[in-house]
């Protein structure tokens, strides 16, 4: 309930000169770690049975406001733009996080190296 609060307080109060920072669509996060700070609004978001439909709608609405605010998601739905509904548009850049996968090593937990590099989809 905390998180929706704070989701709800950012649309309330986003203006064109704000940095909005939504971390962790789709992974559940423990309310410690939730905070909102003075000049930016970070927050996280909990997993939801329609938190695929809540994301959507949560970043449609930013990106349709008049004044346009600086907005970074992350979130692990995927499906949001394997299944487009989330529509491309020129105020809308996609990317990920790189990684290395070695699948001949035998423990599975040694098969991913993450690279620490943001990509650009294109």
């Amino acid at each position: 309930m905390n998180d929706l609060q704070q989701i709800s307080l950012c649309l309330k109060e986003v203006t064109g000169r704000s940095l909005v920072i939504i971390d962790e669509f789709g992974k559940g996060t423990n309310e410690s770690g939730l905070s909102i700070f003075t000049i930016t609004l970070c927050f996280r978001l909990l997993t939801l049975t329609d938190g695929i439909g809540l994301a959507c709608g949560i970043l449609e609405y930013l990106l349709n406001l008049e004044t346009s605010s600086k907005i970074v998601a992350a979130t692990h739905f995927h499906e949001i733009f394997e299944n487009d509904f989330l529509a491309l548009r020129p105020r809308l850049q996609l990317g990920h996080m790189e990684v290395r996968v070695d699948q001949e090593v035998q423990q599975v937990e040694d098969q991913v190296t993450y690279l620490y590099k943001y990509v650009l989809c294109r």
